[in-house]
């Protein structure tokens, strides 16, 4: 997975050990959500709130000893956030049994019955269309990580910020939504209607205040997690594409708000993209250069002796694949252009009728 999303090199260990730990808490995250979603449906809004500020202390915790500590890395990260996620189910387990409840479920409740029908109506659609922007998410993600370790770096910075910026306004459309629906389930379509724009109102004062935080102090939230100033900049570049989100978005749908981010990403890559296009099309002209069998590399000038070596070991049939040999550089393969030229020239000469 980590090869298929282009994961740099130097950060490609670190990143298997995050999704081999992360993926065993797979189980803790949907067991959070389905809780924390029973929590929000009963009216109560608080306890999913003390569940998250306990994964939140525990999280820190765990990284100061694992991470600082034992100096455990990405893996110390990961184990840190499963435990949290893991502490933060237990809690949310305590606290649903000791919660006094208008109904009891039992072990004959779970079964499949008239309402999974109307439950898989309404959900299979937003599954999908979760499935399908979070695709896209990892397409773009593979895509910035082949830009090298500091682009990777800026977006992941600017990620994290982004999230915790909208942490309000998500939570606040979460409580908006089980709000109005409690209401409609009731009949009381006024009451839905006003704490519905109530919500968006809400949500779009906290919008204007997120955009002029990450729009013009972007590079300072960037810091606190990063001091490599290219990487601070990467991710204020791509913090200033996302500001306008907070303001359009910050009442809208979560999914909205993250196909606008992916509109971001786009326009802040985009002369990334462009050059990325630039280099494929060179790299198929490329095949067309074909390189003769008896090409002597080491008659040709200019070459590093790790190319020369190397391209006499593999001997490349075109100049594309030569490109492709790792640790022969692109000046070099513009240096063999040049030298099949002259050969071709030095053949039509020497065959030329005196």
């Amino acid at each position: 997975i980590a090869v298929l999303m282009q994961a740099p090199e130097a950060a490609l260990g670190q990143t298997v050990n995050y999704v081999h730990i992360c993926g065993c808490g797979i189980f803790f995250i949907v067991a959070y959500n389905l809780l924390s979603a029973a929590f929000r449906g009963l009216g109560d809004s608080r306890s999913p709130l003390i569940f998250v500020l306990v994964a939140c202390i525990v999280n820190i915790v765990g990284d100061l000893v694992l991470v600082a500590g034992f100096g455990l890395d990405a893996a110390g990260a990961a184990l840190a956030t499963v435990l949290a996620q893991a502490v933060s189910v237990v809690c949310a387990l305590v606290m649903l049994r000791r919660k006094d409840l208008s109904f009891t479920v039992r072990r004959a409740d779970v079964r499949l019955n008239p309402q999974c029908r109307k439950f898989l109506s309404i959900g299979l659609p937003l599954a999908l269309q979760e499935f399908l922007t979070q695709f896209s998410f990892l397409a773009l993600c593979a895509f910035v990580n082949r830009l090298g370790l500091e682009a990777s770096s800026g977006y992941g910075v600017a990620c994290k910020i982004v999230n915790f910026a909208m942490l309000i306004p998500s939570a606040l459309m979460q409580s908006m939504a089980s709000f109005v629906a409690q209401n409609v389930g009731a009949g009381n379509q006024r009451r839905a209607k006003q704490s519905m724009y109530t919500g968006l109102g809400i949500g779009l004062v906290i919008g204007c205040a997120v955009f002029a935080l990450v729009f013009w102090k972007g590079d300072v939230l960037a810091g606190l997690f990063t001091k490599n100033a290219a990487v601070v900049a990467n991710a204020f570049a791509y913090l200033k594409g996302f500001a306008p989100e907070t303001i359009g978005l910050s009442a809208g749908d979560p999914l909205d708000r993250r196909v606008f981010r992916q509109i971001a990403i786009l326009a802040h890559y985009e002369g990334y993209m462009k050059r990325e296009e630039q280099a494929i099309a060179k790299l198929r002209a490329l095949e067309s250069w074909r390189i003769p069998e008896n090409m002597d590399y080491s008659a040709i000038t200019g070459l590093r002796n790790e190319s020369r070596m190397k391209l006499s070991k593999i001997r490349p049939s075109t100049l594309a694949q030569a490109g492709r040999i790792d640790g022969v550089t692109p000046p070099e393969i513009a240096l063999l252009q040049v030298y099949i030229v002259r050969m071709k020239h030095d053949a039509k000469k020497s065959q030329a009728p005196e």
